[in-house]
Formats: structure tokens, sequence, C-alpha cells
């Protein structure tokens, strides 16, 4: 199975946890309202309103308030791209994700960022056979007793950090993508061959990348840029996007 990788050199593994007044409950994405609970009696079953914690959600929409209504004092909401994430997961004691029910998460990109700095991470057990016992997996109702009992817990606390760095590195490090592909595709660097000399060219030459490999969000708009290019742009695409064949019918070079 290929996954998505992450610099680990980026992501510094923190030794210490942070000496909080309080633990300190994290979440961070982008502010789609899908992404969040449905409810605010869902929301606050992951996020509480106890004085004994505090919440920050890094990327809250403007729309999370007319849902949940006013949030409870112990929360804090940033906005998307109101904090650096590196320092704000460097500065949190857990690591909390929960989404809506229409929302069909393509991997959990942000819980790997999570695992990478050191932060313990809860989330439902949808995400088990990506993540394994490197994070802790809770349906809603069970999320403060992983709390609460690695909080009476210190040496638990911090096999869990441990144990979700190692899987960062030995899993999903960029480290690993060279030998990941030696492993399930043998040969596949070939024998060394000189790019041939084509002469110069009086057209441009680019490649369009995407990264999703559920939604069609990302190859519609550089499908959309492709058609705007200037007459005789040679353009191909390189995509992880199950769609495709979008381009393909479109006439491009298509690499998926």
């Amino acid at each position: 199975m290929f996954a998505l990788s992450i610099d680990t050199k980026t992501w510094a593994f923190r030794e210490n946890r942070p000496n909080n007044p309080c633990p300190i409950i994290a979440r961070h994405s982008r502010p789609q309202l899908s992404k969040f609970p449905d409810t605010r009696e869902e929301a606050l079953a992951a996020y509480p309103d106890d004085p004994r914690y505090e919440v920050r959600m890094l990327g809250a929409p403007d729309e999370l308030v007319k849902l949940y209504g006013a949030p409870p004092p112990n929360w804090q909401l940033i906005p998307f791209g109101g904090a650096d994430v590196p320092m704000f997961l460097a500065n949190a004691d857990y690591y909390v994700y929960y989404h809506g029910s229409e929302w069909v998460e393509a991997f959990g990109y942000s819980l790997l960022e999570a695992m990478a700095s050191g932060v313990p991470v809860i989330a439902p057990p949808q995400f088990k056979a990506l993540f394994g016992p490197a994070i802790r997996y809770a349906h809603l109702d069970d999320v403060q007793g992983i709390i609460e009992a690695l909080e009476d817990n210190p040496s638990a606390y911090r096999t869990q950090a441990v144990a979700a760095r190692e899987a960062v590195e030995q899993r999903f490090s960029v480290d690993q993508f060279l030998p990941r592909l030696d492993r399930n595709f043998g040969g596949w660097r070939g024998r060394h061959r000189p790019v041939p000399r084509v002469g110069k060219s009086t057209h441009n030459r680019i490649t369009m990348m995407t990264s999703n490999g559920v939604g069609l969000g990302h190859l519609s708009r550089t499908l959309g840029v492709a058609k705007r290019l200037p007459a005789g742009t040679h353009t191909s695409f390189f995509t992880l996007s199950q769609g495709f064949g979008m381009a393909v019918e479109a006439g491009y070079p298509t690499q998926f």
C-alpha cells in the first residue's frame, strides 16, 4: 500500500511534553464545515466544555459558530492560517480529530503531522487500518476516558508519543519512498539512459500535477488552467486522482 509521505525534518519531535497550565486538546484542518462534527453534542464529546482542558481549533470556519452556537469558554477558535502549524502542534498535549458524517477523509495528513511532532493522537476507528497502534482509537463517547487514562499514566503518554514518531519514520517518511518503490516494483530504476537532445523548442512544455486521490476538484481546476494556456503549449498530466479519465478524454497525455 502506498501512502503520502512527510518530511520528518520539518516536524521536530519534542523530547518533553509542554508544561501547560492545563492539557491542551488541539486539532487543525482546512476551514470546511464538514471537517468538524455534525452537531454541538458530538463536538463536545470530542472537545469538552470542561475548564480542566483548553481546546484549540486551528482552521475553524466562521460557520462553526452558526452550527454549534456560542463556543464554550475553554475553546479557542483560530482561523485557517492564523498560527504556524509546527508551533501549534508543539504546544499541544493531545490531537483529537473527528469530522462530519458527510466528509470522506482521503488520508489523514493532519494526523500524520501530529504523530511526527510527538503529540498523542485520538481518532475514530476508521484510521486503524492505516496507522495501526501508532494512535489511540475511540468512538466519541470514549474520547474523554482515553485522555484521562493518559493523564494518569505519564509513562503510557510517552510510549504513545514515541510509537507515533517511530511509525512516521518507518512507514511515512520521505526517506522511505525510494526503498518502498524498490520493494514493490523491483527493477523500476532500469538502466541509465541519457536524455535525447531534441533541439530548441519554440513551445512551452508543462506538466500538471494533482495530489488528491478521491475528489475531482484538483483535477478539474488544473484542466481549466490547461485549456486556457497559449496555443501550442505541450501539456501533460501526472495525477493521483481516480478521475484521470477526464484528462485522457480531453486529449492530454496522462499518467495515473
